[in-house]
């Protein structure tokens, strides 16, 4: 199956990996841990409403997020909503100025990394989000400071871009997830983009 697959891909030296390869095994491990982990939690949701108990939906097609911040509202929205209100908002403190808003995220989701691991590569992966996260709110700050409405409503065509932005970089990401050390996530992401 895929995860076979997918660890036989990954336990090959990232030297021996091409771009297309470094590229497919993000995007497998990306689908793999998407189908797996929102499958156990359908299970667990399907089990609770068995028993008369509602749990709240965790997964709201996050693949086809249009920014990191529309990716992080759509995955694990559980744990997603714990980091916001629990970790980011303490941190962003009463004013929330960009600097705040970047600082807030970077720590945040370092901090999200950690809690998936002690190992590097998930300091890195969690460290990398938060760089993303950072990036959309000074990229979103720079659009509405020239005047630029980023509320306002698109075609499916016109969010067929920026979809397929966050997807690569989600994607990326799942390289630093997936690696053992942090050598094999610097490299294949180096491989990547050769």
């Amino acid at each position: 199956g895929i995860s076979a697959g997918v660890d036989q891909a990954y336990a090959r030296p990232f030297e021996s990996v091409g771009t297309t390869d470094a590229w497919l095994m993000a995007v497998a491990f990306g689908l793999q841990i998407y189908f797996d982990f929102s499958s156990y939690t359908r299970m667990a949701i399907g089990s609770a409403k068995l028993l008369g108990i509602e749990l709240v939906e965790n997964f709201d097609y996050p693949y086809s997020a249009v920014s990191p911040v529309d990716f992080w509202n759509r995955w694990h929205m559980s744990l997603s909503r714990w980091i916001r209100d629990y970790l980011f908002f303490p941190l962003l403190g009463k004013k929330a100025t960009l600097a705040a808003m970047c600082r807030a995220a970077l720590v945040a989701m370092t901090l999200c990394g950690v809690w998936h691991g002690a190992g590097w590569p998930f300091v890195l992966w969690g460290t990398y989000h938060g760089a993303l996260i950072a990036g959309y709110h000074v990229a979103t700050y720079r659009r509405r400071t020239a005047g630029v409405s980023v509320d306002s409503v698109a075609t499916p065509w016109q969010h067929l871009p920026a979809m397929l932005l966050t997807f690569g970089l989600v994607s990326l990401g799942w390289l630093l997830f997936r690696s053992t050390t942090i050598a094999q996530a610097v490299g294949l992401i180096g491989r990547a983009l050769m």
